[in-house]
């Protein structure tokens, strides 16, 4: 176990008293770090960490805020608990970029459902997020610290794969990222496009912002896969549908639901068709079995959805 700590006095009037930080971890053995700020041997706040993802730093010159020394990593993500007012708050920090801007995201609630975020710094998106928990507070948290920015283990490690990925380019040669792949077998066209694993997060959101355009348009799965089939930089149909499968499940989770048996099954089983347009005999029996029941939603829990304020 590594400890790091360092120590600076803090003079005010005739008293001196010895600040110390202390940074508790075995990163990346294990991805908790425990982070204390001490005031002569009294813990004045603590913040628990679990790293998800270190992230990466951005090649080329530094960017971000200019009060941040150190480079702002990319694809970062952290979960961060402390102790406020006697109970414990976690939230889900992340940081990706977009358009070579960081953006800052905090995810919260008790299955990180609910997210603010800021492109000037951490520290805004702290305050955006104490906004969102009570618009009147004065409260001030910092974005250095409920981000993680300031452990040096963390700091380490992603240097340390920084350094082991540098090759060192020929002379007169320019540095070449394979970015696109484009080949010919037996007159049909193929492109693959490669992405590195860092812009999964990115993906996802715009994964997420197909369906909800496709929904929302109304546009039937074989116009979809027509389209996907002639441009290539769209997700298959098969991938759509299972995000809007996960995207229900995850729904289903925060705003349960149950089922209402709105009329007698043995009524409408006595509805026939002459011509029946499905023939699946599994099919039929399903759509038999949900015919007459209804899906019944807690308001309150739309609403606690809606107004985080509400859970209170």
């Amino acid at each position: 176990m590594e400890i790091m700590s360092d120590r600076e006095n803090i003079t005010d009037q005739e008293n001196i008293d010895e600040f110390q930080i202390e940074e508790v971890s075995t990163y990346p053995i294990n991805n908790n770090i425990l982070y204390r700020e001490r005031v002569n041997k009294v813990t004045k706040r603590s913040f628990n960490y679990v790293i998800i993802k270190k992230g990466v730093y951005p090649n080329g010159t530094q960017t971000g805020p200019k009060s941040l020394q150190d480079s702002i990593p990319h694809g970062y993500i952290v979960e961060t608990t402390w102790e406020h007012t006697s109970k414990k708050k976690t939230i889900r920090c992340e940081i990706v970029y977009i358009n070579e801007i960081p953006q800052f995201r905090i995810k919260y609630g008790s299955n990180f459902q609910y997210v603010v975020f800021s492109s000037k710094s951490p520290s805004d998106a702290a305050y955006n997020y104490e906004r969102a928990l009570k618009p009147e507070t004065k409260a001030t948290l910092s974005g250095s610290l409920v981000f993680g920015l300031q452990l040096k283990s963390v700091k380490k490690a992603r240097e340390s794969r920084k350094r082991g990925n540098l090759i060192k380019p020929a002379i007169n040669c320019t540095s070449s990222t394979l970015e696109k792949l484009e080949f010919l077998v037996n007159k049909l066209d193929f492109q693959l496009d490669y992405e590195e694993d860092e812009n999964q997060m990115e993906k996802d959101y715009q994964l997420q912002s197909i369906v909800k355009a496709i929904d929302q348009g109304q546009i039937p799965r074989d116009s979809y896969r027509d389209l996907a089939a002639t441009e290539h930089h769209l997700p298959r149909e098969n991938t759509v549908s299972n995000e809007r499968i996960a995207i229900t499940k995850h729904m289903n989770k925060i705003i349960k639901f149950s089922l209402v048996n709105m009329k007698d099954k043995n009524e409408l089983n006595n509805i026939t068709s002459q011509e029946p347009d499905i023939m699946n005999p599994e099919i039929v029996q399903e759509v038999i079995n949900t015919m007459g029941l209804g899906i019944r939603r807690n308001a309150k829990d739309i609403l606690v959805y809606l107004i985080p304020q509400l859970q209170k």
